[in-house]
C-alpha cells in the first residue's frame, strides 16, 4: 500500500470508527431520526435531489448529543439502499446553521 492509500485507509477507518461510536451513544435517538429520514426519502421524487439537510431538516428535534449523529444516519441508508449518491459526485452547500456552508454530498431515492 503507498502513502497516498494508507493515509486514505487511515482517514476512512476514522470517520467509521467515529460514526460507530456516535451510532453505540445515540441508538435510540438515531433510530427515531432514521424512521424519520425513511419517510421522508419515501415521500421524494425519484428525481429529487436529497442532502442531509432535506433528509433531516431540524435535527435539534433529537437531542443529539454529538453533531455526527447526521453522518451515521446517512450511511444507514445508504446501506440499506434506500439513497444512492448521484455520480458524478454532486455537492450542495448545507443550510443547517451552525455547518456555515459546508458543502454536503447529493443523493438520489434508490429504485
Amino acid at each position: 500500500m503507498n502513502e497516498k492509500q494508507q493515509s486514505l485507509f487511515s482517514e476512512t477507518a476514522s470517520r467509521d470508527l467515529a460514526i460507530d461510536q456516535v451510532e453505540y451513544t445515540n441508538t435510540n435517538r438515531i433510530d427515531d431520526a432514521y424512521i424519520d429520514a425513511l419517510s421522508r426519502v419515501d415521500r421524494a421524487d425519484r428525481e429529487e435531489k436529497l442532502t442531509s439537510d432535506t433528509i433531516l431538516p431540524d435535527i435539534d428535534q433529537y437531542k443529539f448529543t454529538d453533531g455526527r449523529a447526521v453522518g451515521a444516519i446517512m450511511r444507514k441508508l445508504i446501506s440499506a439502499k434506500v439513497i444512492v449518491p448521484i455520480v458524478p459526485t454532486e455537492y450542495r452547500p448545507s443550510t443547517r446553521p451552525g455547518n456555515h456552508a459546508r458543502p454536503g454530498r447529493v443523493y438520489i431515492k434508490a429504485q
